[in-house]
């Protein structure tokens, strides 16, 4: 009896911490306001919200503005004035 419990309370073990380190990773995933690069001249730039959801979760292609397809949106910095990483497309 010994022989076998011992190997099935591996298994459940095992597929157990499996699946709580496949939850953990499903919870880093944030959606977060997706903002482009603004040139309001005098080389000066700011941040705009576009209120576009996106993903800092670098899985799949960069997120795009659906207004125009061309720009790719970023995450916020420390300020409106500064925009961080680029975002990607929810999955």
């Amino acid at each position: 009896m010994k022989k076998i419990l011992f190997p099935v309370a591996l298994i459940i073990l095992g597929t157990g911490s499996a699946f709580a380190t496949m939850m953990a990773k499903e919870s880093k995933k944030a959606n977060v306001k997706g903002y482009r690069i603004v040139d309001v001249g005098g080389g000066q730039f700011e941040c705009q919200n576009t209120l576009q959801d996106c993903s800092n979760i670098a899985i799949g292609a960069f997120c795009q503005w659906t207004a125009d397809p061309n720009v790719e949106l970023h995450n916020a910095g420390a300020s409106e004035t500064m925009c961080g990483d680029n975002l990607y497309e929810l999955p």
